[in-house]
């Protein structure tokens, strides 16, 4: 895994609000335009916060009883960052399709 680690989660929870933000730019450009076929989703740059193997690694984690709370809401924010990484494609068509509904 690059980039940050789950024993820094305060680094974590930083790169999560980053990749949040790429996702609300490029959310916002589906309104208007659709991406190239062959180009990579918003939160490809972010697989280190969005992706199974740091969810798992996550999830056993010792933590102490201060930083669970962190620890827990950090892995449910990777789990949904994992989804719309892997169905980017599926919120791509559905832009477009709502794009090309008749007014």
């Amino acid at each position: 895994m690059s980039g940050v680690s789950v024993e820094d989660l305060d680094s974590l929870v930083r790169d999560l609000a980053r990749a949040e933000r790429s996702l609300r730019v490029a959310r916002r450009a589906l309104v208007t335009t659709t991406p190239p076929e062959d180009s990579l989703g918003p939160l490809e740059s972010w697989r280190h916060v969005a992706g199974k193997r740091v969810y798992d690694a996550l999830l056993v984690r010792p933590t102490s009883r201060a930083d669970e709370a962190l620890r827990a809401s950090a892995a449910r924010w990777v789990a949904e960052y994992t989804q719309i990484r892997t169905t980017w494609d599926l919120e791509v068509d559905e832009a477009r399709a709502m794009r090309e509904l008749p007014s």
